[in-house]
């Protein structure tokens, strides 16, 4: 068990083969890198929606494929992303002041105010 300790669950599941990504409220194991920025791409596609009209918005690592580059309008990271900048392969744009859901908050209210 001591040996274990010393190994974050990262590299645990590395060691078995398979990505760990986590969220706020969850762990998620996958054999590959869960990209939900391609997926959400691939959804515009289908449903004919311009990626340069969509705002994404995300607060921990899993969201990280909705900050990419030049795949969507404008990328915002809740301040939950502050802490965790290291695990993103991309900076969101625009960074709230609020967390979690009063970060998404505060996102809708600028968009109203700039109606």
């Amino acid at each position: 068990a001591a040996e274990l300790a010393a190994y974050t669950r990262r590299e645990l599941a590395e060691a078995a083969g398979v990505h760990l990504i986590w969220s706020n409220v969850h762990i998620h194991l996958a054999e590959q890198r869960v990209d939900k920025g391609a997926g959400l791409l691939a959804l515009l596609a289908r449903r004919n929606i311009d990626p340069r009209t969509v705002v994404t918005v995300g607060d921990a690592p899993n969201d990280g494929g909705l900050f990419e580059p030049d795949r969507f309008g404008l990328t915002v990271g809740t301040a939950d992303v502050i802490a965790q900048l290291r695990w993103f392969s991309a900076r969101p744009e625009v960074v709230t002041a609020a967390r979690e859901v009063d970060g998404f908050l505060e996102l809708a209210e600028r968009m109203l105010d700039a109606r």
